[in-house]
């Protein structure tokens, strides 16, 4: 019986907050992976080097995926609350709601993704 109570006070909030939390992670990685090293070329004729300069809508695309993994975060603490605390709805209104955002985020960051010429760079 004690292990069923600890598990329920201390193991379960952190069960819980670990699956918006893991799609935060998702969304950062993708971050991460749809970072340009540069996709358009552009020749300075001062310094005779060539600069690197990535496409216009993949800093909004970073921005969409950065504002659904802050969703998911706040949505992650927010479960853990209130499986803490269950008799407080705030918690859980918080987190469904921010957990919606954060997916839609993610649809839109998807939907950016396949309307948008790929990240490909000419050679050098």
């Amino acid at each position: 019986m004690a292990g069923e109570e600890f598990e329920e006070m201390f193991i379960k909030p952190i069960v819980n907050a670990a699956y918006p939390g893991t799609l935060a992670g998702l969304d950062l990685a993708v971050i991460q992976l749809t970072e340009p090293s540069g996709c358009a070329t552009l020749f300075d004729p001062v310094t005779k080097m060539i600069l690197l300069i990535p496409p216009p809508w993949t800093h909004a695309l970073g921005d969409v995926l950065a504002l659904g993994s802050i969703a998911f975060l706040i949505s992650a603490f927010a479960i853990f609350f209130h499986t803490v605390y269950p008799s407080r709805r705030k918690y859980w209104t918080i987190g469904a709601l921010t957990f919606l955002f954060g997916l839609g985020f993610s649809l839109l960051a998807v939907f950016v993704l396949l309307f948008t010429p790929p990240l490909t760079c000419p050679s050098l």
